[in-house]
């Protein structure tokens, strides 16, 4: 008896001959087209996870933004300053080299995502003694110069490698700025490079038209959002994240209304644009703002799903 058993399973065990190279390769191949198959939907499913955050993100602070605004009828002061002064009265061009992301993480980080800065179309905007005054009485009583340079070792939580072009100094990394005549800002669209000239006309692609003309303001830790408890921490965009090798500038933005001193510097109050999607053309009117009309941008340049669109100036 124990003899036929044994037999039985020597007999299975010769039997068990596994898979042949053929059948690997098919094996393999049923794999390989599997995965190239799946990949690009959890790519998309990563993609949209990470907007759907970005979104969540930015309907929070909008949140907590209206809060602020309805409740002390002003702005929240200590916000950062886009700009980089690398010298007294001397700031870096948007478009400068160094400024802008160029895809290429091998030559160091610049300082700001470039769908954030085309999609804007952000533009250095220098203040007149009664748009400085208007920002005060909005509440904006304190700003932080960005003014990030090759000195800046550690941004955000994370060591910095910085392109070649950043300045090597600045007046000083998130020096406190005055808000008086002559401070530089970034701005949506258009802009003036001194006191006395009017703003630039606007011109080609904008994203969303009704932001033009408004200053771009940072939330970091020094903003009397996070001063006041009303956020935990200044939060970060989780694209951002994603790519801290190629840009450092990772917070999210206020759009502030629009000065009414800064309307009085427009070359127009009114422009047509055409809408990319629909191919009709709409006029959009400048006018002066209310605190609570103040939004967010992410720092990729986004405002909240389903309010952008694609319009070009008409011409």
């Amino acid at each position: 008896m124990v003899k036929n058993v044994k037999s039985r399973i020597k007999g299975l065990l010769k039997s068990q001959s596994g898979f042949t190279l053929i059948e690997l390769i098919i094996v393999v191949g049923i794999m390989g087209f599997l995965v190239a198959m799946i990949a690009p939907r959890l790519a998309g499913v990563m993609s949209g996870a990470v907007d759907q955050v970005c979104d969540s993100n930015q309907t929070r602070l909008q949140q907590v933004l209206g809060t602020y605004t309805e409740k002390n009828n002003n702005i929240p002061a200590g916000l950062t300053n886009l700009v980089i002064e690398e010298s007294a009265g001397n700031y870096v061009a948007m478009n400068a080299a160094g400024m802008v992301d160029d895809n290429d993480k091998s030559n160091g980080a610049e300082v700001f995502s470039s769908e954030f800065i085309g999609g804007v179309k952000a533009t250095l905007h220098t203040l007149n003694a009664a748009e400085a005054e208007e920002l005060r009485g909005m509440g904006i009583t304190s700003l932080f110069n960005l003014n990030v340079s090759k000195a800046v070792t550690e941004y955000n939580g994370n060591e910095m490698s910085w392109n070649e072009n950043i300045p090597d100094s600045t007046v000083g990394f998130m020096a406190p700025a005055e808000i008086e005549e002559g401070l530089t800002v970034m701005m949506y669209g258009g802009g003036s490079t001194d006191t006395a000239a009017n703003a630039s006309a606007l011109s080609g692609e904008l994203r969303q038209p009704d932001l033009a003309y408004r200053i771009i303001l940072g939330v970091g830790p020094e903003s009397n959002l996070v001063k006041e408890g009303l956020i935990t921490k200044a939060g970060m965009c989780p694209g951002g994240l994603q790519r801290s090798d190629h840009f450092a500038y990772n917070n999210y933005n206020i759009a502030l209304p629009r000065l009414a001193e800064t309307v009085k510097r427009l070359p127009a109050t009114e422009v047509e644009f055409e809408d990319g999607l629909t191919g009709r053309t709409t006029t959009f009117e400048f006018e002066a703002q209310e605190p609570y009309q103040a939004t967010t941008l992410c720092p990729e340049g986004h405002t909240i799903a389903g309010t952008a669109g694609e319009w070009t100036v008409a011409p």
